[in-house]
């Protein structure tokens, strides 16, 4: 099992990291030389996509509620998770762009066996966007800050407090490169990391590789 979510990681990255190394290496030429065709100007933008999220967490069984079961501060490995995620972007500058970003992501699962604890995230991001350029391809980097939402239930075990909500802060780090099919509808790929600090949220640090599918008004 252990090897199997190696290889999937494995496979993802390399995906990932290879659409990222396009679009980093297609912002210093698009700065340079402009394609006659363009994307979108300014304006407002939507989109929807899924995420995969390759978790980074550091949780142990002290922080996650679970030491009168598997001892205090026992090492707790979870594995990866999948979701959905919402954008409403405000595009201000040819160069550059507003988005509001949420994220769910469900059934991050513990590998420890029983008791079987779960974390569900919810992200509440505002990012800034610096575009390469404003061609069809649209290479950009991505700096954002939010909240982090962890919700944790412990499944078959009776504990005092089975089920967690905390709130934490969150900073993320990224690329990506939008597609622009017209001057309304594109694609765009995107690879980020997510720190998180303060309470059950402080040990949820994440990679996330998104594809979103964009509208612009």
């Amino acid at each position: 099992m252990a090897g199997e979510i190696r290889r999937t990681r494995v496979a993802v990255v390399r995906g990932f990291a290879a659409v990222l190394s396009g679009a980093l290496a297609l912002v210093g030429t698009g700065v340079a030389r402009a394609d006659e065709r363009s994307g979108p100007g300014q304006g407002v933008y939507v989109g929807i996509g899924g995420v995969y999220a390759l978790e980074d967490f550091d949780y142990d069984s002290s922080r996650l509620g679970t030491a009168s079961i598997f001892g205090p501060d026992v090492k707790i490995d979870f594995d990866d998770s999948t979701g959905v995620d919402l954008l409403l972007g405000w595009r201000f500058h040819r160069r550059l762009s507003l988005e509001l970003t949420y994220e769910f992501l469900e059934g991050f699962d513990s590998t420890e066996g029983a008791p079987d604890s779960e974390l569900d995230t919810h992200h509440f991001l505002l990012g800034l966007k610096l575009y390469g350029n404003r061609n069809l391809f649209e290479p950009y980097l991505l700096v954002g800050v939010g909240g982090l939402l962890v919700e944790e239930e412990v499944e078959g075990a009776t504990l005092p407090d089975p089920f967690r909500t905390d709130l934490g802060f969150a900073m993320r780090f990224g690329g990506g490169l939008d597609f622009w099919l017209d001057e309304h509808f594109g694609v765009e790929v995107e690879v980020s990391y997510l720190i998180a600090q303060g309470g059950l949220a402080e040990s949820a640090d994440m990679g996330l590789f998104a594809l979103h599918f964009l509208y612009h008004f």
